[in-house]
């Protein structure tokens, strides 16, 4: 237990799971305190863990709070349907906490998950997350950052007492922000999509690039709030794969997607697409949206609009476009 006043994990510090050995969670929170403060810094995780649980929870749970963990590593995973999460940000937290240039692969319910019930404000920088399922990153809660990270999917998992769905960065937070974020997802598994985005207020991707080799699967699909609708918006996003339409009907027929959205925006953006029946940007019961100064080369349309009216588009071309791939390397 890491608590505030203090105290910290700092320096490398290595820990060995093996296997058929006790299953453990390290818990480092902080707690109301004279003084707040979270520090762990360059932990490894070695070896499969064996525990429901997950090796790491961390949390800040205090208003006025803040927490940093970085270089943390746990590559190794856990085995399917076992359940467990790479790194789990505690329910109670309330703070500030960034996880900084930190490496989680391979966990069967989540890589680094925050928990719905925290209010705290998570910042996710640098690092690779690669080969979670459900979610290599979940972010809740208000205002949290994913940025410069690497996010990989090309391994699947499978269990038949455990769903698959590998999302690569799912935000359930309210005004959540993806920036210069570089997601493959490539593995021949069921996904929503490389970012999914289901939190309220103002959803920004910026800057970010996308590979989509997954047949029928979103690079960005934004969900509907449970609240009150509000704006997805893409910026300087680029996608690029040859996953195929392969259904009939709109799911799985564009890359970039918006449901329940209006007023959302898509700008400087490119699009393409190579695989059979794929479109562009797909916006449905977004009134009021709007696609301006973005490039497509795709098999379908360029942009399809469904139960959306006053959708402004201008500045497009649909003469070829030349995206940008993702730069970390799918390679270990």
């Amino acid at each position: 237990m890491v608590r505030g006043g203090g105290d910290f994990l700092d320096g490398r510090r290595e820990f060995a799971h093996l296997s058929g050995g006790p299953s453990s969670r390290s818990d480092c929170s902080t707690v109301p305190d004279d003084i707040n403060g979270l520090l762990v810094r360059d932990v490894d995780h070695h070896g499969i863990h064996d525990g429901s649980k997950g090796p790491f929870i961390f949390g800040v749970l205090t208003d006025d709070g803040s927490g940093l963990v970085e270089g943390l590593r746990a590559p190794d995973g856990a085995p399917d349907g076992s359940g467990a999460v790479g790194v789990f940000v505690h329910q109670y937290t309330k703070g500030d906490l960034e996880f900084r240039d930190c490496h989680v692969g391979g966990f069967p319910n989540n890589g680094l998950y925050e928990s719905s019930k925290s209010t705290g404000t998570v910042t996710v920088t640098g690092g690779e997350y690669r080969n979670n399922n459900i979610a290599n990153v979940r972010l809740a809660g208000s205002g949290g950052t994913v940025r410069d990270c690497c996010v990989v999917i090309d391994d699947a998992h499978s269990s038949s007492s455990f769903p698959t769905n590998m999302r690569g960065i799912w935000l359930f937070a309210d005004d959540a922000t993806v920036e210069n974020c570089d997601v493959s997802l490539t593995a021949d598994v069921a996904s929503d999509g490389a970012i999914v985005a289901a939190g309220a207020g103002t959803t920004t991707i910026r800057d970010s690039r996308i590979r989509i080799g997954t047949d029928d699967t979103a690079a960005m699909y934004a969900v509907k709030p449970k609240s009150t609708p509000a704006p997805v918006v893409c910026s300087g996003v680029q996608v690029t794969g040859d996953a195929n339409h392969t259904g009939s009907g709109y799911p799985g027929s564009a890359p970039l997607r918006a449901f329940g959205r209006p007023n959302s925006v898509f700008e400087s953006c490119c699009v393409s697409q190579t695989g059979t029946d794929r479109d562009g940007i797909l916006l449905q019961y977004c009134d009021g949206s709007t696609v301006t100064g973005s490039g497509f080369d795709v098999t379908g349309d360029a942009v399809v609009l469904d139960h959306s009216d006053d959708v402004t588009q201008q500045c497009n071309s649909t003469c070829g476009a030349s995206c940008t791939s993702p730069s970390c390397s799918s390679e270990e």
